[in-house]
């Protein structure tokens, strides 16, 4: 799971990083922005998916925090899942809905050859909706651990994929 943890954040991030990014720029370069923030979303989505089935299936580690603290972390890590689930899917489900096709990177993979406006209207208003608040609970985990950090805690010894179990 640490190392999940490791290959989800820079995409998540990158996803995240590229929309806001798009939103200062007009024509054919938001295009360019766009195509890499819905290439890193369904490259977050490939990686949502054994992350969310390992982190179903695995003993959780105890903690870290108790009181009002642990219930935060829990709830923020909660949110993070819904995050990754609701976020990808409402994306693919508009491109693939829209009829646009998915970017991934150099390509595009197929879209609906029967759009359904419907779903693709549904799913963008869910992806941009959720996704105008759900975009904070990125920093808010950051924050945390520089709070942990600021505190002494060796926060970085439970994620840490090389150390020794």
């Amino acid at each position: 799971m640490c190392w999940m943890h490791w290959l989800t954040a820079p995409a998540l991030i990158g996803t995240v990083g590229a929309v806001l990014y798009s939103q200062q720029l007009k024509g054919k370069e938001r295009g360019n922005v766009l195509f890499l923030h819905k290439s890193l979303g369904l490259l977050t989505a490939f990686i949502a998916i054994p992350r969310i089935i390992g982190s179903l299936t695995s003993q959780h580690p105890e903690s870290f925090k108790k009181g009002i603290l642990g219930t935060a972390g829990k709830l923020n890590h909660l949110f993070l899942y819904i995050f990754l689930v609701v976020m990808p899917s409402s994306g693919i489900l508009m491109g693939y809905f829209g009829g646009k096709g998915l970017p991934f990177f150099f390509t595009t993979l197929k879209g609906s050859e029967k759009p359904n406006e419907s779903i693709s209207k549904k799913s963008f208003w869910l992806h941009k909706n959720f996704g105008s608040y759900a975009k904070y609970l990125i920093p808010l985990h950051v924050g945390a651990v520089g709070f942990h950090l600021a505190r002494g805690e060796a926060i970085f010894a439970r994620i840490n994929p090389f150390r020794k179990l």
